[in-house]
């Protein structure tokens, strides 16, 4: 699904290279958390997996070996949301339908049965500035899944939320994972977001940036692996690794 080798990526010839020889591979359904110093470099990869920045050099596949991207459709979450203030949250979730000039029957259908499912159907009428953070990201969620993507790409998405809430939007992706199995990969700075969200977890260095070390995460997958013993054992070998 994802194939990623000898990523390099450089802005300038006098600042030296962000990132430096990133390879990794992503089966179809799998989840992949990325995890570093701040800095480090972690969005830049993101970006480019999202073809939004192109590595100074090594190679991007998505969705065979050939680097097919047409056949391979990608959605991204931002740390800001991304909610455009002046639409409404029904209006927000379809706008990318809408771009694509999906029939107004299956817009009317998608939108609303991503909003109810997020548990936020009673809000469609509201404008995100009428919503709580949560709220508002379980909008910038919905949006993401309305074109039914087949890699979701997310920039620290919940950062911005108070512990609860963050925690309760990392059950809600799960349990979208557990239903959908779809692909995503997700970056962020909390150890424990990094072991409750992915199968694989990916330590970067600081910069010149490079992979320190890819674990398998055996306990993935469970809503309940925060009482887990295993779950604190993998963040402690993280914070370990991280520090090491």
């Amino acid at each position: 699904m994802i194939h990623a080798k000898g990523l390099c990526k450089a802005f300038d010839e006098n600042s030296g290279p962000v990132l430096e020889d990133i390879s990794f591979s992503l089966s179809a359904g799998e989840t992949l958390s990325i995890i570093g110093p701040s800095g480090c470099g972690k969005t830049t990869l993101l970006y480019m997996l999202a073809d939004l920045s192109q590595p100074t050099s090594g190679s991007i596949a998505i969705g065979s070996t050939q680097g097919d991207r047409a056949s391979c459709t990608t959605s991204i979450i931002l740390q800001n949301f991304g909610l455009f203030p002046w639409k409404t949250v029904s209006e927000n979730v379809a706008l990318a339908l809408k771009i694509r000039k999906a029939p107004k029957t299956v817009v009317a259908s998608v939108t609303a049965s991503l909003l109810e499912e997020l548990g936020i159907g009673t809000l469609a009428s509201r404008y995100p500035v009428q919503i709580s953070g949560g709220q508002q990201q379980r909008v910038a969620i919905a949006r993401a899944l309305a074109t039914d993507p087949d890699i979701l790409l997310m920039d620290e998405p919940f950062s911005a939320l108070d512990a609860m809430t963050r925690e309760h939007l990392q059950n809600t992706l799960l349990a979208m994972w557990q239903k959908r199995r779809l692909t995503y990969v997700i970056v962020t700075h909390s150890v424990e977001e990094a072991v409750f969200l992915g199968r694989t977890i990916m330590i970067l260095s600081d910069r010149p940036t490079r992979i320190r070390k890819v674990i398998t995460n055996e306990g993935f997958g469970s809503q309940a692996l925060r009482m887990e013993d295993q779950y604190f054992e993998m963040v402690r070998s993280i914070r370990r690794i991280m520090e090491g």
